[in-house]
């Protein structure tokens, strides 16, 4: 039998059976929405909280106790005036962080005291210039979200749906190059916090009391943590490794069910055809073109059943957001990789579930027309 006449076959067999079919391609569609919204879910945590754990300089961290991101930390402003008059403190600075749109994209902004930022980080201004008080309307972004949404200094963006001037572009070479600078007090009112902040950013007089410095902080404010800004990085790593452990073991049980129902379905589907294949059999078809009816079958569910659920998954995770805290809302971010591996799942479940249909039904003998007839 021709290949094109196998793939008619296949088609017109399962035209012939809708509603088991069309739950066959929903099922397999469900696990692609699965796999999509977990995966689609971690890669958004790492990619927009992951950077947000980079501290904004200093050399000494403060976030609220048992918060692994300063992205989801809060803590009293009152405790920067605590900690900066522990001695040897040289800056203790509050910075406020939060997950806002910016245009039609979506950016941490850093809420920081314009005073206190020249001795908090480094950076240069590749146009305009940098905040330099607390005015209500105006920021600075980095390099990189000012290419990713185009604009430059002089011009305006919205922010959250409020229009603000851009003072000008700046540049760091780290996680804040994809960020937007803007005054902590109006960080504050945006947020909606009153008195408070993410987190406390420290300088020390003399680095080799940094221990020292962070045991005291500790003391004083026993609900905080405070560690080595280099250690920022290590506190998620393990959150990370869990989530992604996690979502494996989602992808394994709900893949397996899968496999179980669509070889329950090519089973059934195959019983109804039995007389059918025994006459492909005794008019001279081989066991090998019987296989590869059943395969093209099973291909040709999970092509449909990859397009139905890629096309859901696109639709759904563009119009949800993740709460990760109380006043933040973290859009779903779409990476084209795991919309690959999911397609490559999909088509990899539909022939795995084949298999053992496809060889049970090769082994039917010409005479089984008679037994089924």
């Amino acid at each position: 039998m021709p290949a094109f006449s196998l793939v008619r076959f296949t088609a017109k067999g399962l035209s012939r059976r809708p509603i088991r079919t069309t739950l066959t391609i929903i099922g397999l569609a469900a696990l692609i929405l699965t796999y999509v919204s977990v995966q689609s879910l971690v890669s958004t945590l790492e990619m927009n909280v992951s950077g947000s754990v980079s501290s904004l300089g200093g050399e000494i961290d403060v976030w609220s106790k048992g918060t692994s991101f300063p992205l989801f930390s809060r803590v009293p402003m009152s405790y920067a005036n605590t900690v900066q008059s522990i001695p040897g403190v040289n800056l203790a600075a509050p910075v406020a962080l939060a997950q806002m749109t910016v245009d039609n994209n979506q950016a941490v902004i850093a809420g920081v005291v314009p005073s206190e930022l020249p001795r908090m980080l480094t950076y240069t201004m590749v146009a305009g210039t940098m905040i330099s008080s607390n005015q209500s309307g105006i920021l600075a972004i980095g390099k990189a979200l000012a290419a990713t949404v185009g604009k430059t200094s002089g011009q305006t963006l919205l922010l959250d749906g409020y229009n603000y001037s851009i003072a000008g572009v700046y540049q760091t070479n780290a996680w804040i190059d994809y960020s937007l600078i803007i005054p902590h007090s109006v960080a504050q009112q945006l947020i909606g916090w009153v008195n408070q902040t993410s987190m406390i950013v420290v300088t020390t007089q003399d680095p080799r009391n940094v221990d020292t410095i962070i045991g005291q902080i500790r003391t004083l404010l026993p609900t905080t943590d405070a560690f080595r800004t280099s250690e920022a990085p290590s506190k998620i790593s393990p959150i990370f490794a869990s989530l992604e452990a996690i979502a494996t073991d989602i992808t394994i049980i709900v893949s397996l069910s899968a496999v179980l129902g669509i070889m329950n379905s090519n089973l059934n589907n195959l019983r109804e055809r039995m007389r059918t294949f025994a006459i492909f059999k005794a008019t001279g078809a081989s066991s090998s073109q019987i296989i590869r009816l059943v395969l093209y079958e099973s291909l040709l569910i999970g092509i449909l059943a990859t397009l139905l659920g890629l096309g859901i998954s696109y639709v759904v995770l563009n119009l949800v957001s993740v709460p990760v805290a109380e006043t933040i809302n973290v859009a779903i971010i779409l990476v084209p990789s795991t919309f690959i591996y999911a397609t490559i799942l999909a088509i990899s479940v539909s022939l795995a579930a084949a298999i053992y249909p496809a060889l049970r039904i090769a082994r039917v003998r010409p005479q089984e027309v008679f037994r089924f007839g």
